[in-house]
């Protein structure tokens, strides 16, 4: 048996320093060993709580307006920025990254990597977990939720070697 190689999810932070830091703490608690940010991050302070831990990727959202200062601070803390979207193998699986507003880029992920066995998204604020099919073949397609902007904020923990996803609410930070 392998044991796990977990994956902590993300998404729309929108700057919030505090809500991002409680969050990071805690997908770290959950024993991550990667933490992906599904677009719509905010600003470097948000990057900044990322930083330092598990390796850490992230994709731009529609509300992420000042990309260059961001990718910068990225690069300087070695963490991976994935543009609009990227495309990266973790534990045998092919995991695809994109923020989740534009469905043209969605599907031009999807069909450039046709061995995508997960989709990470945000945009909608709204955590879900369901399949898609593309062709013939079948795509889990994920939605951590929200830290900003719902009454719920939410991650989620990505165990890739066993399947299993897992749902966090955040109490007060």
């Amino acid at each position: 048996m392998l044991g796990t190689v977990k994956i902590g999810i993300l998404s729309d932070t929108h700057g919030k320093f505090a809500t991002a830091l409680h969050a990071v703490q805690l997908l770290q608690q959950q024993g991550v060993d990667m933490l992906i940010h599904c677009g719509d991050v905010g600003d470097e302070s948000v990057l900044d709580t990322l930083a330092g831990g598990a390796p850490a990727h992230f994709v731009f959202g529609n509300n992420d307006f000042d990309q260059g200062r961001i990718k910068d601070f990225a690069n300087q803390h070695q963490m991976l920025c994935l543009e609009a979207a990227g495309t990266f193998e973790m534990a045998e699986k092919t995991i695809s990254v994109t923020h989740g507003d534009s469905r043209r880029l969605i599907e031009s992920v999807l069909t450039a990597s046709p061995g995508v066995h997960y989709l990470l998204t945000g945009h909608t604020h709204q955590k879900h977990d369901q399949l898609i099919s593309v062709g013939e073949k079948t795509v889990r397609r994920i939605n951590p939720g929200a830290l900003f902007r719902t009454p719920r904020p939410s991650v989620a923990v990505l165990d890739l070697i066993n399947d299993r996803l897992s749902f966090f609410h955040l109490g007060s930070p």
